[in-house]
């Protein structure tokens, strides 16, 4: 059973020195490689209540056709991106949800302490793609704006397999 890592105990190396090296290496390869793997972000059964989250949203229809650009130059446009989205409002949030907002809020301060970021604040929409559905590579950045400085992906694929397909390749 995989037990998610607690960001918050790395306060000091004297707190929890294996963390703080377990966590030390993330942000190496974060700036050293410009991407990190993390992969007890939520334990196991925090994902699978984010899972059943996802499940109960679709039910409801509460996703939305995905599209590209901001303001009066978005468009939804299936030949570069099939997913269906849904955006996460931190001020109307399923506990599920907020246990990995609370860690995405964690992360984000490790980052800040880490790498000198200087991160503010973040947006999340969580993300559905059926069989066949992709997103064509791109720039994860917006042309009106700079703020975007980092992309965090939360895959929720139980089991998961590599001939399952749907990887993120950089």
């Amino acid at each position: 059973m995989k037990v998610k890592f607690d960001f918050e105990a790395i306060e000091s190396i004297a707190d929890n020195n294996a963390a703080f090296n377990s966590w030390g290496a993330v942000a190496d390869s974060l700036a050293l490689n410009s991407y990190a793997i993390i992969d007890n972000f939520l334990s196991d059964q925090e994902s699978l209540n984010c899972l059943d989250i996802l499940k109960q949203n679709q039910e409801e229809g509460k996703f939305k056709k995905a599209g590209i650009g901001t303001s009066n130059q978005f468009q939804i446009n299936s030949s570069i991106r099939g997913d269906e989205i849904k955006w996460l409002d931190e001020t109307n949030l399923s506990p599920a949800n907020q246990i990995y907002m609370d860690q995405i809020n964690a992360m984000m301060r490790f980052f800040n302490r880490s790498l000198f970021l200087s991160l503010k604040d973040f947006e999340c929409h969580i993300a559905h793609y059926t069989s066949g559905t992709f997103y064509r590579r791109h720039l994860d950045l917006l042309k009106l704006s700079d703020h975007r400085i980092l992309s965090f992906v939360f895959y929720l694929n139980p089991n998961w397999q590599q001939n399952d397909g749907g990887e993120f390749l950089l």
